[in-house]
This record gives structure tokens, sequence and C-alpha cells, in this order.
């Protein structure tokens, strides 16, 4: 094959050793077919080794390799009609194996950029998911645009986003565990306001009542997050409550006893 490199002899032999290490099942059929890719792009055999090679992957549970030959062959021959499920195939196993980036790239040329938000999201990839969310819909596109905002710019940023997310409803485990998320989020802001309230002299009465207006805020907020039912976020919310409650008990107990109450001296 070597001695042949680049003509249509060449070609022959490294089809030829292909076949042939891949009838025994001898990984080196992996070189001379990716050897007949590079040496011989339009060889008339490239279509038929990619295609082996990825099936070769496959059997072997080689899946990144079987995903490199699948995305490459959907490369050079896109208008073959098995193109596009080789391509979601491999799609699908770079996001299995994380690799959410490709996976992502491999989306876009599927034109699902539905899945290209949640690879993004995946990622934790904020910048880009902050332009990808859009594209998604309805729970899901408001719950990523408001997470890639919280984490990029805070809770200011993502409260229009987060306060749609979690007012949605869904019988989708996943879309409920969203809304969960966002109004936990949504509350944790709220606790951020809350605990920075304090008792100075003169201002004890609205001090008071200002805690105790954000304690049923907060009150209100995560006993709805309990309802969603979500593990996580349910214990988060139960722990918030706990929080809140403890927070507003020592507040009080620094509060200066007012004179009418206070017990006289022996």
């Amino acid at each position: 094959a070597r001695k042949y490199k680049g003509s249509s002899l060449g070609d022959k032999a490294l089809y030829e050793a292909f076949v042939a290490f891949k009838s025994k099942r001898d990984p080196r059929a992996y070189q001379s077919g990716e050897q007949l890719l590079m040496q011989h792009g339009k060889s008339q055999y490239a279509q038929e080794v990619v295609t082996a090679m990825g099936q070769m992957a496959l059997t072997t549970a080689d899946f990144r390799r079987a995903a490199i030959y699948f995305e490459l062959y959907a490369e050079k021959y896109p208008q073959q009609s098995d193109a596009r499920n080789l391509l979601k195939n491999a799609a699908t196993m770079r996001e299995l194996m994380g690799d959410f980036k490709i996976a992502s790239r491999d989306f876009r040329k599927l034109n699902d950029l539905f899945s290209v938000a949640r690879m993004d999201f995946l990622a934790n990839d904020w910048a880009s998911l902050q332009r990808s969310a859009s594209q998604a819909n309805g729970i899901s596109a408001a719950y990523w645009e408001g997470l890639a905002q919280f984490r990029l710019h805070g809770i200011s940023s993502a409260r229009p986003a987060l306060e749609k997310a979690s007012s949605l409803s869904s019988n989708h485990y996943d879309e409920q565990e969203m809304s969960a998320h966002s109004l936990y989020l949504l509350a944790m802001g709220t606790m951020e306001t809350y605990k920075l309230i304090r008792m100075t002299p003169g201002n004890e009465t609205k001090a008071v009542n200002n805690k105790a207006t954000l304690l049923k805020d907060l009150d209100q907020k995560l006993r709805k997050v309990i309802q969603f039912g979500n593990g996580i976020w349910t214990i988060a919310a139960l722990y918030g409550l706990g929080q809140a409650n403890q927070e507003f008990a020592d507040f009080i107990k620094k509060a200066p006893i007012p004179k009418l109450v206070r017990l006289p001296r022996p």
C-alpha cells in the first residue's frame, strides 16, 4: 500500500488490507481504513470503509471512536439517507460520554436547537446557555435563561426568567424540578435581603414589620418548593425554612424589651 500511495493501486491495496484485518477482527483494520480515508478521500471504497469502522467500534464498545466515524460519514456524505441518523447516534453517544460541547455541535448540524441548549446546560457553559436558551421552549427556555443569568450576573438579572419558570406548570418530573429550583433560587434571593434587616435604635418597629413580611414571603415560597415533591429541592427548602425561622428567633431575642412589659426590680 505504501509503494502505491496516492494511486488507484494504493487505494485498492489499503481497501484489501482493511477487509483482511476486519475479517480477523484485527484492530489494525482501523489503521488501514483511516489511511484510505486520508490518502484517498474520494475513493470508491471510502463510504463502505467509514461505515464499517463505525460499526466495528460499536461492536467493541469503543463509542468515542464510533462517534468520530459517524460524524465523519455525515460530513462527507450528507446526502445519504442514513447520514442524519448516524449523526444523531454520534450526538447521543457524545452526550452519554460527557462530550457535551461536541454533542452540541452535532445537534446544531441536525438543527436540534433544544438539544444544543441542553448541552450548554449540561456543560455548565453559562455564556453559551445565555445565548441558546431562547432556542428551547416552555419551562426549559425560561429556566435555562434564568439559571445562566443567575450564574453570570446574580439574582437581580435572573429574576424575570426564574419567576416565569417557577410559575409554569407541568406533569413532567424534569420540568417540575426546573420550576422547584427556580423558585428556590428566588427564595434564596429573598433570604439574602431578609438576613440584612437589623434593628437600630429608633427603627425597631419598622425592622420587625419588614422582617416579618419577608419571613411570610419566604415561608410561602419554600413551602411551594416542597409541594413540587422534588427530592433535592424539598430538602433544601426544609433547611431554608429552618434557617429563616432561626434567623427570626435570633432577631427577636436581640430586640429591646418594651418598657411596659419590663418586670419590676425586687
